[in-house]
Formats: C-alpha cells, sequence, structure tokens
C-alpha cells in the first residue's frame, strides 16, 4: 500500500510538472482548441488517475485486487513485453524525424502489436493503419498541428 502511496505522488507530481510546462507550448488556436490542448488534458487526466491510485491505496484495495486478478508482475517473462515497449518507443522517438510521421508510426504501431502478442496480419495491418490515420487527421485537420514530413513526403 505504500508503494501505491508513493507512486501516485511521483507519477501525480510528473503530471504536475507536465501541466504547468503546457504553458509554454506556443500556437494558433483553431474552434476553442490548441496545441496545448492534449498535452493539457492528459496531465489533468494523469493527475486524477494518481488521486484515485493514492485514494484507493489508504482503503487497501489496490494491492488486494492486483493480487487477486494476477496482475502484480512476478516473472522475467511478463517485464519483457513493458521492456520490448520501451525500447521501441525510445527508437520512435529517434527516428520519427528523419523517417516522417507515418512510416515511423505505422513502424512502431506493428513492432509494438507484434511485441504484445498480436498474430493476425489483417489485425495487425488495419489496427495500425486505423490508429495513424486517426491521429494523423487529429493532428493535421482538426489541431492544425504540423507532423514530420520524413523521407517520402
Amino acid at each position: 500500500m505504500m508503494r501505491d502511496r508513493v507512486a501516485g505522488l511521483l507519477w501525480g507530481f510528473f503530471f504536475l510538472v507536465l501541466f504547468l510546462q503546457t504553458a509554454e507550448v506556443r500556437g494558433a488556436v483553431t474552434r476553442g482548441l490548441g496545441p496545448r490542448f492534449f498535452p493539457y488534458m492528459i496531465s489533468v487526466i494523469g493527475m486524477l488517475c494518481c488521486l484515485s491510485l493514492i485514494a484507493q491505496s489508504f482503503r487497501g484495495r489496490v494491492t488486494a485486487d492486483n493480487e487477486r486478478h494476477g496482475l502484480v508482475i512476478r516473472k522475467w517473462r511478463s517485464v519483457v513485453p513493458a521492456a520490448g515497449v520501451v525500447a521501441v518507443s525510445v527508437g520512435y522517438s529517434a527516428v520519427w524525424q528523419r523517417l516522417g510521421f507515418v512510416i515511423s508510426s505505422l513502424t512502431f504501431m506493428v513492432l509494438t502489436l507484434l511485441i504484445l502478442g498480436e498474430r493476425r496480419p489483417l489485425t495487425i495491418v488495419l489496427y495500425a493503419s486505423g490508429v495513424v490515420l486517426v491521429i494523423y487527421l487529429i493532428f493535421r485537420t482538426w489541431l492544425q498541428v504540423p507532423l514530420p514530413r520524413g523521407l517520402f513526403m
């Protein structure tokens, strides 16, 4: 229970810093939304989740629920997918400016789905392309945020 409180406080501090740093983001506001909207939304949702984690830890429910549902990581094989996703995320952040948003994001999504255990090719292609298309449309059309064009665009 104490670990949940400490984790909630640390992550809450991270989301608070994100919230405060978002004020530095500049850009045009379109239809009441601008480049700050998404970081603000994520930071507020994150802080609410942290408060919920801290509140549940005082009632003792988080640890008991996690153990009952088998969500506590006890074996290394459970850590490997998480480490793989972190590695792919680091690689993605290193190449997305050079390769462009579309190609690097599609590659990221496909690799992440494979790491997480998805093996059906049609599901991988549809899910990856759908997510990338939705994100592209949100940022380019709705928020009017330019995305890296890369080699092929």
